[in-house]
């Protein structure tokens, strides 16, 4: 056969058994056949390996597009969000917790980011991924970002002013239940018998000729500004569930199969380091600063400006200087969240067996990390701030303000499991050349 025939020209040639100047011209032609088809199947390979580890990088990235997007869009929502929570206390603090509605309407928007981010992450295998993948998670968590962005900042906006609205009538209402029952206590309950036609004034009406405030009218309007609310929030949620389940169909899209003659090598491979050492060390470097430097930025952002509200909270009520610094021991978190991931990819980087798929993976790994805990930061540094400052004047805040900052802690959580996830993943990215 023409396998066998070939195998035989190019042991000979190897071997010396026949000079190259005695073959005849069909031997000739059957070596540089059997060069070719080595050349190629090595050709192939490399291709392959390389265009696999530029899958990584692309899958990756939209990992931290998704997570990153959705934290500081879930992170803007609640930050707006407590700002009328705390204007809500000021009103109104019977109603404080019908006000921690847009705070879990934006939590939901990192809870997608998240699943998102998980699902791009599960698909990760090694034997089957290719940049058709690549492109196409890369595609679902730009869309899924983008659009809870945008609903964490329309959230955010609707509630801040529709909360101080909400509390304006509810305070309305309950100072007019407060000053009739005053007046039942003084006149016994004679005056209402009198009426207000016969040699008396009724101080309600307004020039205008309108009650200035009726207790009823009021709850009754501070109810339809919370269905109008709750209708708005609901509206702005569904910006980003469109973009988590249009994400989710791109994912799945991705595992469809590709032919060998599709596989091409990225345009900025090197072909003397097909594994990708250096590269792969570049980035798992870069994932490290990125993870630590972002986490430690978030948690100096959430830790200087709750400590501002602390010192604020001291001067007017020390008895609750305590509790105040609950917000600052949650950005310390942050912080911890950053030197575990750090510490995870630093230990992970050795010269014998890391390749540039696991340093794709470990920066998209710290970029989630630092990108999330950053965004945490910046909403526990606004929540810790305005409450504290209402707390040293109503207890009541709180239980709300420990509820926000949960949420808002979440967000830092999220990204270091993806993160851990992430990471793992970029352990199975072997290289035949090293093995």
């Amino acid at each position: 056969s023409v396998s066998n025939a070939v195998a035989h020209a190019a042991h000979a040639v190897a071997h010396g058994h026949r000079p190259t100047t005695a073959r005849t011209a069909g031997e000739q032609q059957l070596v540089r056949q059997a060069a070719r088809v080595r050349a190629r199947s090595v050709t192939t390979e490399t291709h392959r390996a390389m265009d696999t580890a530029f899958a990584g990088f692309l899958a990756s990235m939209g990992v931290v597009v998704s997570l990153t997007f959705c934290t500081l869009g879930a992170a803007y929502g609640m930050a707006k969000s407590a700002l009328g929570v705390v204007r809500l206390a000021h009103l109104a603090p019977s109603a404080i917790f019908r006000g921690l509605i847009p705070v879990i309407m934006a939590e939901l928007l990192a809870i997608y980011g998240f699943i998102t981010s998980l699902n791009i992450i599960s698909g990760f295998e090694i034997t089957k991924f290719n940049s058709f993948s690549g492109y196409l998670d890369f595609g679902a968590g730009l869309v899924v970002g983008l659009s809870c962005l945008a609903s964490g900042l329309s959230i955010g906006a609707i509630a801040e002013a529709n909360i101080k609205s909400y509390g304006h009538y509810i305070r309305r209402s309950e100072k007019s239940t407060e000053t009739e029952k005053e007046k039942k206590k003084k006149t016994g309950g004679l005056a209402d018998a009198a009426g207000t036609g016969y040699g008396t004034v009724d101080k309600s009406v307004t020039s205008h000729g309108k009650n200035e405030s009726n207790p009823m009218e009021d709850k009754a309007a501070a109810a339809r500004i919370m269905t109008a609310k709750v209708l708005m929030l609901i509206f702005a949620e569904g910006i980003g569930l469109y973009g988590m389940i249009v994400g989710l169909l791109m994912h799945n899209a991705a595992s469809q199969p590709v032919p060998d003659y599709m596989i091409s090598p990225p345009v900025f491979a090197f072909p003397e380091d097909p594994c990708g050492s250096a590269t792969g060390a570049f980035f798992g470097g870069a994932g490290v600063v990125v993870a630590v430097g972002g986490a430690l930025a978030g948690a100096s952002m959430g830790i200087s400006r709750s400590g501002v509200g602390a010192a604020h909270l001291a001067v007017r009520c020390i008895e609750r200087v305590l509790r105040g610094t609950t917000p600052v021991v949650m950005s310390e978190l942050l912080a911890i969240y950053g030197f575990v991931a750090g510490l995870v990819i630093a230990l992970g980087i050795n010269a014998d067996s890391y390749t540039a798929f696991s340093g794709y993976l470990d920066f998209a790994a710290g970029c989630s990390v630092g990108f999330g805990c950053l965004g945490s930061g910046f909403a526990i540094g606004c929540v810790g701030d305005a409450c504290n400052r209402v707390y040293s004047k109503q207890d009541k805040i709180f239980s709300a303000m420990v509820l926000i900052l949960i949420f808002a802690e979440a967000l830092g959580l999220y990204s270091l499991i993806v993160g851990l996830s992430l990471h793992n993943n970029g352990l199975r990215g072997l290289c035949s050349a090293h093995s």
